[in-house]
C-alpha cells in the first residue's frame, strides 16, 4: 500500500466516479481503475460497488476513508516540512453550530490545552446543513449540533439544554410582561437565527400550530447585529438564555416564551466509524467536563 493508492482512493470516494476522479488527478480512467483494483487486492476487501458509472462505497470504504485522510495529511506535513513549525502538534478540526461554542466554559480550553499540548484544536462555526454535509463526507470527525438528528446515522452525546428567551428593548411594551405568549408577538418583527437546522423547522411549525405565524424581519448568524436591532427597538429577537446574558442589560430584557421552548446541543460523530486518537481524547474530556460542571 502506498500514498498514491490512498490518494486515488480518496478522490474516487469523494466523487463516486472513476472518470471525475481521473480528471481531478490529471490521469487516465484506466490508471485510476487499476490503482483502485490493486488497493482492493492488497487489502482483500471490496471498496466500491460498481453500478453503471457510479462507484458506490462499501462499508469497508466508509471506515477506511477518515483514516486515509489522516495518513495523507501526515504525508503532506512531512513533505512540506510544516511539522517543524507545528512542533508536532496534531490538528483536530471541529465544527459547531453558530454561537454554540459559548456553551463551553473557557476553563475547559485552558485545561485541555495545558494537559494535551500535542493537540491543536481548531473550531469553526458553520450553518448546521454545512456541518452535516461535512460529517456525511467524513471531512470532519466531531461537531456540535442541535437535535433532532438521525440516531442511526450519528452517535450523539447530550451536552446541555438551553431555554429560549424573547429579547426586547426596555422601551418595548413587551418588557412589562413576565412571560411572552406567541399571540403577544403577532404585531412585532422577529429576528431568527439563520441556520435552518431540522430543529428550526420543527419549532417554526410549532409556532404556526400555536396560532402564531412569525413576521420574520431577517434571519441572522451574527448575534451582535441582532442585539443592535433590539437595542434600537426595531425588532425582537429569539435567542437562547446564555446568549441573552451577553446583551446589554441596561437596554434590554429577556423574557421566556409561554409555553417554554428549549434547544438541546449534542456532540456528534458518525456512527460505526472509529475516531482518531485526538478526536476521541477531546470527546472524552468534553463529556467528562460537562458531566462534572
Amino acid at each position: 500500500m502506498n500514498q498514491k493508492q490512498l490518494f486515488y482512493f480518496s478522490k474516487v470516494y469523494e466523487t463516486h466516479c472513476i472518470s471525475d476522479a481521473a480528471k481531478l488527478l490529471y490521469v487516465s480512467h484506466q490508471v485510476v481503475s487499476k490503482t483502485i483494483l490493486s488497493l482492493e487486492d492488497e487489502l482483500g476487501l471490496q471498496l466500491f460497488v460498481r453500478k453503471n458509472k457510479e462507484m458506490v462505497p462499501t462499508k469497508a470504504a466508509v471506515n477506511l476513508y477518515p483514516h486515509t485522510l489522516n495518513i495523507l495529511q501526515e504525508f503532506s506535513l512531512v513533505e512540506s516540512k510544516d511539522f517543524i513549525l507545528a512542533e508536532n502538534r496534531k490538528p483536530l478540526n471541529i465544527m459547531c453550530s453558530y454561537d454554540s461554542i459559548g456553551l463551553i466554559s473557557t476553563d475547559f480550553f485552558d485545561y485541555f490545552s495545558d494537559r494535551y499540548k500535542d493537540i491543536l484544536v481548531h473550531i469553526e462555526e458553520m450553518p448546521d446543513r454545512v456541518i452535516l454535509d461535512k460529517l456525511n463526507k467524513h471531512e470532519i470527525e466531531l461537531a456540535m449540533l442541535p437535535g433532532p438528528l438521525d440516531y442511526y446515522k450519528y452517535e450523539t452525546n447530550h451536552l446541555i439544554s438551553s431555554s429560549y428567551r424573547v429579547l426586547v428593548s426596555k422601551n418595548n411594551p413587551l418588557a412589562q410582561l413576565e412571560t411572552i405568549p406567541f399571540k403577544a408577538l403577532k404585531d412585532y418583527q422577529v429576528i431568527f437565527k439563520g441556520s435552518r437546522s431540522p430543529l428550526d423547522i420543527v419549532q417554526l411549525d410549532s409556532f404556526k400550530k400555536g396560532g402564531w405565524n412569525p413576521n420574520i424581519m431577517v434571519e441572522l448568524s451574527d448575534t451582535h447585529y441582532a442585539f443592535k436591532l433590539v437595542y434600537e427597538n426595531k425588532a425582537v429577537a429569539m435567542v437562547l438564555d446564555y446568549m441573552a446574558d451577553e446583551a446589554d442589560s441596561d437596554l434590554t430584557v429577556a423574557r421566556p416564551f409561554k409555553p417554554n421552548l428549549t434547544k438541546s446541543m449534542y456532540l456528534v460523530n458518525n456512527a460505526n466509524v472509529l475516531l482518531c486518537p485526538e478526536a476521541l481524547t477531546f470527546k472524552n474530556e468534553l463529556l467528562k467536563w460537562f458531566s462534572s460542571h
